[in-house]
């Protein structure tokens, strides 16, 4: 007898499959065509980028200091400590 054995997938895991099916359909209608792996990192790095502009200032501040999206450098919770 063969085992069976079903993983089960968290929500938020399951969400973000989602989201990102959904998106690469949006991409696909945008372009005509299937996305590239490029066309859909290019569209994630812009939600990313726009994720600070929700948060408070001083927030903004921080997450700034600790991924550094301005000079490029990110500095580790030790350091920046």
């Amino acid at each position: 007898m063969k085992d069976e054995q079903t993983i089960r997938l968290p929500e938020h895991i399951i969400e973000q499959v989602n989201k990102v099916a959904h998106e690469s359909g949006q991409l696909t209608g945008v372009l005509g065509c299937e996305p590239t792996d490029d066309a859909q990192l290019q569209k994630l790095q812009e939600e990313i980028m726009g994720i600070p502009k929700t948060l408070p200032p001083r927030e903004q501040e921080v997450h700034k200091t600790r991924y550094g999206p301005d000079d490029g450098y990110s500095l580790t919770l030790e350091i920046e400590g």
